[in-house]
Parts: structure tokens; C-alpha cells; sequence
């Protein structure tokens, strides 16, 4: 295998996998902004929900990166 050709492989797997986390992390953050509104209709300050979209985003991130 050239090296040319394995550089290449390289950046394309790591392409990948950003591009895999960018997808998770798109999704994960429309699932926070669905629970949000639908915590919206209840009685819930927004800071407490902010608050807690902030955790799960960081306990997010610690499961993907290995935080």
C-alpha cells in the first residue's frame, strides 16, 4: 500500500468520524430541544431547564470523548 494511498484512508476515516459525531451530537441536541418545549407547556423556569440541557450535554460529551 502507497503511502499516499494510506494518508488518504486516513483522512477519509477520520472525515467519518467527525462527521458521525456531528451527527449524534445533531441529534442529541433535537432531542434536548423537544424536551424542552415540551417542558415549556409545563410550569418549569427556564433556567432550570437550561440548567439541566447543560448536564446532559456534558454528560453526552463525556461518553463520547471519554471524559
Amino acid at each position: 500500500m502507497s503511502a499516499e494511498f494510506s494518508f488518504d484512508s486516513q483522512r477519509m476515516e477520520q472525515w467519518m468520524s467527525t462527521a458521525k459525531l456531528r451527527r449524534l451530537e445533531v441529534e442529541r441536541i433535537d432531542a434536548l430541544l423537544a424536551d424542552m418545549a415540551e417542558r415549556s407547556n409545563q410550569s418549569k423556569p427556564v433556567c432550570e431547564i437550561v440548567v439541566e440541557m447543560k448536564d446532559q450535554v456534558v454528560k453526552t460529551g463525556e461518553q463520547i470523548f471519554g471524559g
